[in-house]
């Protein structure tokens, strides 16, 4: 078996990923050479700084107050990691603090809805309430009406 070089020299499109930019197209170059049965060497780690991983976070659509605790929180992590496994984390955790912030809009949107039919509901009850006093108002009315109280035989009223 040849080392890595000469293997890496059989893969065309090692030879041509000079050419290429940007993570995709290495991420295509090691997936065809692994397809071909080449094998290359790992990427190396690269160094982040607090701020580097704090700005990606930040282009994900992280707020800049998240991504700084998170950043202090994943640094040490992600120290060991290839370019590849990094975007992978950095992607997973704006995928997911994001999920969260929608859910979380959600509920309180939900709450918010709640409250407004209770207070709507609050609202129709003492409507309800007034309703009933004004029945029994009315319903005292006509009892009177239909019993009519006989007057006095001296012809005097007494109250």
């Amino acid at each position: 078996m040849g080392s890595c070089r000469t293997r890496r020299a059989k893969c065309r499109r090692w030879r041509n990923h000079e050419s290429r930019r940007g993570l995709g197209a290495e991420l295509r170059m090691r997936c065809a050479c692994a397809l071909r049965g080449i094998a290359l060497a790992p990427w190396p780690p690269v160094e982040r700084t607090l701020e580097t991983i704090q700005a990606d976070l930040v282009a994900r659509g992280l707020e800049p107050g998240l991504a700084q605790r998170l950043a202090q929180a994943i640094e040490k992590r992600t120290a060991v990691l290839d370019a590849a496994r990094y975007q992978g984390v950095i992607a997973g955790v704006a995928l997911a603090f994001t999920a969260q912030r929608r859910e979380v809009e959600r509920l309180r949107k939900a709450a918010d809805e709640l409250g407004e039919v209770k207070r709507l509901l609050g609202n129709f009850t003492d409507e309800l309430k007034k309703l009933d006093e004004a029945l029994e108002t009315l319903a005292a009315y006509v009892v009177r009406m239909k019993n009519p109280q006989p007057t006095p035989p001296s012809g005097r009223v007494l109250h």
